[in-house]
């Protein structure tokens, strides 16, 4: 008997929490239609099944059931009327969506963006951006640099690039040698997007203007890794490809790269050396492979990685090796003051490219020797 009126229950449940909603959302009763008799008709018969059910179920006990009956009707009635209309559980209410702003949403521009539009005009940007190129020098080595931030939902990336860039421009002499792509909403109508594509026409450019005996490139990823070893792309609503180890040296051996700096700062960014590593490659990444870095948040101005590099040891210093040296001691003595487990930065160089940097920082520090005689560096 009991398994038999269960189920009739809990549709008289059900229908009854309609009647009391539809009562309570009513702000004057006497505005109810009494003369739809068919709807008042199911009320009244759903009230007396649920009493009925409840009577059978209870082996017929009388108090029981009106007891029963009058603590559901008024525990429904509570319900309703103070948490009926409450949605925050689940979404934001209407009424908070009006008052709010677009500075709480994050994705909020990025939903009205345009993304096919955006994706379109990739190529009229990049062409635009890779004619401020210039072929390098025949009589001594130049560096190229290439920055890319592929995450576009935090600053710190964006914001570390164009750091890095001005900074090698001034100090390296890569103006005319140094591009930036950037996966950001503020820059997305005049720099070209950080993505697989873009990247593999930028190194390719970029190997054409070169001399590939003598020339040397300083490529900057930055953004957020996975444990498979991804460099994480995103800016959405676009739907970008994550970059492998594999498919960056892909697009530096197609380019004709010979002389390669490859600086990775995201988490377990260590997955990149085995498939980049060779004898002309200098490889610095800020976490091992199986490492956390930090310093990816969206009010920082760099990662821990980035900060030691660029801020606090390349701009004042020519030799990216020691540098970089440097580097791994200041993120261990760092990471050890706050608590955090090492990320353990990895710096692998290799044979022919390490003589290849130490005479390219001897010439860069005789270069700006030259030019500005009272430097402190001289």
């Amino acid at each position: 008997m009991i398994l038999c009126i269960i189920p009739s229950c809990l549709i008289i449940v059900f229908s009854a929490i309609d009647i009391i909603d539809g009562l309570v959302r009513s702000d004057d009763y006497q505005q109810i239609n009494f003369d739809d008799y068919w709807n008042w008709a199911t009320i009244i018969y759903s009230l007396i099944m649920l009493s009925r059910a409840i009577y059978m179920a209870s082996g017929y006990l009388k108090i029981f059931t009106v007891v029963a009956v009058i603590s559901y009707l008024g525990l429904s009635y509570v319900e309703i009327s103070l948490f009926g209309e409450y949605q925050d559980y689940w979404y934001q209410s209407n009424e908070a969506k009006e008052e709010g702003s677009d500075d709480d949403d994050p994705w909020a521009e990025c939903r009205e963006m345009d993304a096919e539009s955006l994706m379109y005009q990739q190529r009229d940007i990049l062409d635009a951006n890779l004619k401020s190129l210039q072929t390098g020098k025949n009589d001594k080595s130049d560096m190229f640099y290439v920055g890319f931030a592929g995450y576009a939902i935090q600053d710190v990336f964006f914001k570390e690039v164009t750091f890095a860039k001005n900074l090698f421009d001034t100090r390296f002499l890569t103006q005319g040698h140094s591009i930036n792509l950037i996966n950001h909403l503020s820059t997305r109508e005049t720099i070209a997007l950080a993505n697989a594509t873009n990247l593999a026409a930028t190194l390719k450019y970029i190997g054409s203007l070169m001399d590939t005996e003598q020339d040397i490139i300083f490529l900057y990823l930055t953004s957020h890794g996975s444990k498979d070893h991804q460099l994480s792309v995103l800016f959405w609503p676009l739907r970008l490809n994550n970059l492998t180890p594999e498919k960056l040296n892909t697009m530096l051996d197609e380019a004709g790269i010979k002389w390669r700096i490859v600086i990775v700062s995201s988490c377990y960014s260590g997955g990149f050396i085995e498939a980049l590593e060779n004898e002309h490659t200098l490889i610095a990444t800020a976490a091992a492979a199986d490492k956390k870095s930090f310093g990816c948040s969206n009010e920082n101005d760099f990662t821990y990685f980035g900060e030691a590099l660029f801020k606090d040891r390349l701009s004042s210093e020519y030799s990216i090796i020691s540098a970089l040296e440097h580097v791994q001691t200041d993120i261990s003595e760092r990471e050890a003051r706050e608590n955090l487990d090492a990320s353990n930065p990895q710096l692998v160089i290799g044979a022919s490219i390490q003589n290849k940097l130490e005479q390219l920082g001897n010439q860069l520090k005789m270069q700006q020797c030259q030019a500005n005689a009272e430097s402190v560096t001289c």
